[in-house]
Protein backbone atom coordinates (compact mmCIF):
# COMPACT_ATOMS: atom_id res chain seq x y z
CA UNK A 1 0.00 0.00 0.00
CA UNK A 2 1.38 3.59 -1.00
CA UNK A 3 1.62 5.85 1.79
CA UNK A 4 0.89 9.91 0.28
CA UNK A 5 1.28 11.32 4.22
CA UNK A 6 0.98 15.17 3.72
CA UNK A 7 0.87 15.45 -0.40
CA UNK A 8 -1.38 17.63 -1.68
CA UNK A 9 -3.55 15.98 -3.75
CA UNK A 10 -6.47 17.73 -3.41
CA UNK A 11 -5.80 21.44 -2.44
CA UNK A 12 -5.03 21.95 1.31
CA UNK A 13 -5.64 18.21 2.02
CA UNK A 14 -3.38 15.92 3.84
CA UNK A 15 -3.43 12.84 2.15
CA UNK A 16 -3.27 9.40 4.66
CA UNK A 17 -3.35 5.80 3.66
CA UNK A 18 -2.60 4.05 6.94
CA UNK A 19 -5.38 4.24 9.88
CA UNK A 20 -6.28 2.68 13.45
CA UNK A 21 -9.71 1.39 13.77
CA UNK A 22 -10.40 -2.05 14.76
CA UNK A 23 -12.68 -4.03 12.35
CA UNK A 24 -14.25 -7.11 12.11
CA UNK A 25 -12.75 -10.09 10.82
CA UNK A 26 -14.31 -12.15 8.20
CA UNK A 27 -14.05 -15.81 7.87
CA UNK A 28 -11.37 -17.09 5.13
CA UNK A 29 -12.68 -17.63 1.23
CA UNK A 30 -11.08 -19.42 -1.72
CA UNK A 31 -9.87 -17.76 -4.41
CA UNK A 32 -12.88 -18.16 -6.53
CA UNK A 33 -15.25 -17.05 -4.05
CA UNK A 34 -13.25 -14.16 -3.36
CA UNK A 35 -12.65 -13.12 -6.91
CA UNK A 36 -16.81 -12.93 -7.50
CA UNK A 37 -17.03 -10.55 -4.48
CA UNK A 38 -14.15 -8.62 -5.76
CA UNK A 39 -14.80 -5.28 -7.56
CA UNK A 40 -12.75 -3.72 -10.65
CA UNK A 41 -9.61 -3.40 -9.58
CA UNK A 42 -9.78 -0.34 -12.64
CA UNK A 43 -11.83 3.27 -11.63
CA UNK A 44 -13.50 4.73 -9.06
CA UNK A 45 -16.13 7.05 -8.10
CA UNK A 46 -16.72 9.86 -5.65
CA UNK A 47 -19.66 10.53 -3.52
CA UNK A 48 -19.97 13.82 -2.09
CA UNK A 49 -21.93 14.53 1.24
CA UNK A 50 -23.83 18.20 1.22
CA UNK A 51 -22.51 19.93 4.00
CA UNK A 52 -23.30 23.25 5.83
CA UNK A 53 -19.77 25.01 4.73
CA UNK A 54 -19.69 23.92 1.64
CA UNK A 55 -21.20 26.04 -0.99
CA UNK A 56 -22.62 24.61 -4.69
CA UNK A 57 -19.18 25.44 -6.22
CA UNK A 58 -16.55 23.50 -3.63
CA UNK A 59 -18.94 20.32 -3.54
CA UNK A 60 -18.83 20.66 -7.26
CA UNK A 61 -14.93 20.81 -7.06
CA UNK A 62 -14.54 17.62 -5.04
CA UNK A 63 -16.55 15.61 -6.68
CA UNK A 64 -14.69 16.52 -10.04
CA UNK A 65 -11.59 14.43 -7.53
CA UNK A 66 -12.65 10.93 -8.74
CA UNK A 67 -9.29 8.61 -9.05
CA UNK A 68 -7.28 10.81 -6.88
CA UNK A 69 -7.45 8.52 -3.79
CA UNK A 70 -7.70 5.01 -4.62
CA UNK A 71 -10.49 3.24 -2.80
CA UNK A 72 -11.67 2.96 -0.33
CA UNK A 73 -11.24 6.18 1.09
CA UNK A 74 -12.68 9.22 2.78
CA UNK A 75 -12.27 12.76 3.17
CA UNK A 76 -12.86 14.75 6.90
CA UNK A 77 -12.84 18.44 6.54
CA UNK A 78 -12.87 20.50 10.00
CA UNK A 79 -16.14 22.98 9.61
CA UNK A 80 -14.80 25.76 10.99
CA UNK A 81 -11.38 25.86 9.27
CA UNK A 82 -11.94 26.24 5.31
CA UNK A 83 -11.75 24.18 2.41
CA UNK A 84 -8.05 24.74 1.76
CA UNK A 85 -6.97 23.72 5.70
CA UNK A 86 -3.90 21.33 6.12
CA UNK A 87 -6.48 20.38 9.11
CA UNK A 88 -8.32 18.59 6.46
CA UNK A 89 -7.34 14.68 6.06
CA UNK A 90 -7.80 12.17 3.45
CA UNK A 91 -7.22 8.63 3.89
CA UNK A 92 -7.23 5.93 1.05
CA UNK A 93 -6.30 2.53 -0.29
CA UNK A 94 -8.35 0.87 2.88
CA UNK A 95 -9.93 -2.51 2.80
CA UNK A 96 -13.49 -0.79 3.61
CA UNK A 97 -14.75 3.17 3.72
CA UNK A 98 -15.31 2.13 7.22
CA UNK A 99 -11.90 2.07 8.20
CA UNK A 100 -10.95 4.98 5.67
CA UNK A 101 -13.40 7.07 7.49
CA UNK A 102 -11.61 6.15 11.07
CA UNK A 103 -8.54 7.20 9.81
CA UNK A 104 -9.44 10.63 8.13
CA UNK A 105 -11.82 11.69 11.38
CA UNK A 106 -9.19 10.78 13.58
CA UNK A 107 -5.98 12.50 11.51
CA UNK A 108 -8.12 15.45 11.17
CA UNK A 109 -9.50 15.89 14.49
CA UNK A 110 -6.06 15.65 15.91
CA UNK A 111 -4.48 18.37 13.51
CA UNK A 112 -7.72 20.14 14.71
CA UNK A 113 -6.85 23.13 16.94
CA UNK A 114 -10.74 24.42 17.89
CA UNK A 115 -14.26 24.34 16.49
CA UNK A 116 -17.14 21.80 15.68
CA UNK A 117 -15.71 18.48 15.02
CA UNK A 118 -14.06 17.13 11.54
CA UNK A 119 -16.95 15.37 9.80
CA UNK A 120 -16.81 13.28 6.36
CA UNK A 121 -17.38 14.83 3.18
CA UNK A 122 -16.41 12.40 0.57
CA UNK A 123 -15.97 8.94 -0.19
CA UNK A 124 -14.07 7.03 -2.80
CA UNK A 125 -15.31 3.94 -3.85
CA UNK A 126 -15.31 1.10 -6.90
CA UNK A 127 -17.09 1.84 -9.71
CA UNK A 128 -20.78 0.04 -9.21
CA UNK A 129 -20.51 -0.09 -5.62
CA UNK A 130 -22.29 -1.93 -3.47
CA UNK A 131 -22.79 -3.00 -0.11
CA UNK A 132 -23.03 -6.34 1.24
CA UNK A 133 -20.19 -8.00 -0.42
CA UNK A 134 -18.40 -11.10 1.78
CA UNK A 135 -14.79 -9.22 1.21
CA UNK A 136 -13.63 -6.43 0.00
CA UNK A 137 -10.06 -5.43 -0.42
CA UNK A 138 -8.32 -1.96 -1.01
CA UNK A 139 -7.59 -0.80 -4.78
CA UNK A 140 -3.92 -2.06 -4.60
CA UNK A 141 -4.66 -5.75 -2.96
CA UNK A 142 -7.25 -6.06 -5.61
CA UNK A 143 -4.47 -5.21 -8.22
CA UNK A 144 -2.16 -7.78 -6.06
CA UNK A 145 -4.95 -10.19 -6.10
CA UNK A 146 -4.47 -11.32 -10.02
CA UNK A 147 -0.96 -12.11 -9.22
CA UNK A 148 -2.20 -14.07 -6.34
CA UNK A 149 -4.55 -16.38 -8.35
CA UNK A 150 -1.90 -17.74 -10.21
CA UNK A 151 -0.35 -21.33 -10.04
CA UNK A 152 -1.32 -24.08 -7.49
CA UNK A 153 -0.66 -25.45 -4.40
CA UNK A 154 -0.97 -23.62 -1.22
CA UNK A 155 -1.40 -19.72 -1.62
CA UNK A 156 -2.79 -17.57 1.51
CA UNK A 157 -3.54 -13.85 1.18
CA UNK A 158 -3.38 -11.78 4.72
CA UNK A 159 -5.08 -7.93 5.11
CA UNK A 160 -5.34 -5.63 8.29
CA UNK A 161 -8.77 -4.33 8.22
CA UNK A 162 -7.33 -1.16 10.10
CA UNK A 163 -4.39 -0.32 8.34
CA UNK A 164 -4.94 -1.38 4.77
CA UNK A 165 -1.44 -2.96 4.64
CA UNK A 166 -1.67 -6.65 2.69
CA UNK A 167 0.38 -9.91 1.61
CA UNK A 168 -0.01 -13.05 0.09
CA UNK A 169 2.42 -16.45 -0.04
CA UNK A 170 2.39 -19.19 -1.53
CA UNK A 171 4.10 -22.57 -0.69
CA UNK A 172 4.82 -24.31 2.58
CA UNK A 173 3.76 -22.51 5.64
CA UNK A 174 2.00 -19.42 3.28
CA UNK A 175 -0.71 -18.36 6.05
CA UNK A 176 1.60 -17.79 8.43
CA UNK A 177 4.13 -16.30 6.03
CA UNK A 178 1.05 -14.11 4.84
CA UNK A 179 0.34 -12.59 8.21
CA UNK A 180 4.10 -11.91 9.16
CA UNK A 181 3.90 -10.30 5.80
CA UNK A 182 1.08 -8.26 6.18
CA UNK A 183 2.28 -7.00 10.01
CA UNK A 184 5.55 -5.39 8.86
CA UNK A 185 3.79 -3.82 5.46
CA UNK A 186 5.75 -6.48 3.01
CA UNK A 187 6.88 -3.05 0.82
CA UNK A 188 3.44 -1.86 0.47
CA UNK A 189 4.72 1.50 2.43
CA UNK A 190 2.05 1.58 5.62
CA UNK A 191 2.62 1.41 9.20
CA UNK A 192 3.02 -2.09 11.14
CA UNK A 193 -0.32 -3.68 11.65
CA UNK A 194 -1.29 -5.82 14.49
CA UNK A 195 -4.70 -7.27 13.24
CA UNK A 196 -3.85 -9.29 10.12
CA UNK A 197 -5.70 -12.54 9.42
CA UNK A 198 -5.84 -14.78 6.39
CA UNK A 199 -9.00 -13.48 4.70
CA UNK A 200 -7.85 -15.84 1.31
CA UNK A 201 -6.91 -19.41 1.02
CA UNK A 202 -6.62 -21.77 -1.00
Amino acid sequence: MTRFSKTTLLAGLSVLLTGGVVLAQSAPMDSRTARGQLFDRNGGQVMVFEQDFLNAQQIAQLSATGGAIPYYGAVAMAPDEGMLSETNQAAGNHHSVEAAEAAALTACNAARSGGRACVVVMHFLPDDYEAGRAIQLSQSATDAFRQFRRGRGEKAFAISPSSGSFAFEKGDGAGDAAISACRVGSGTGNAAATDCYTAIVD
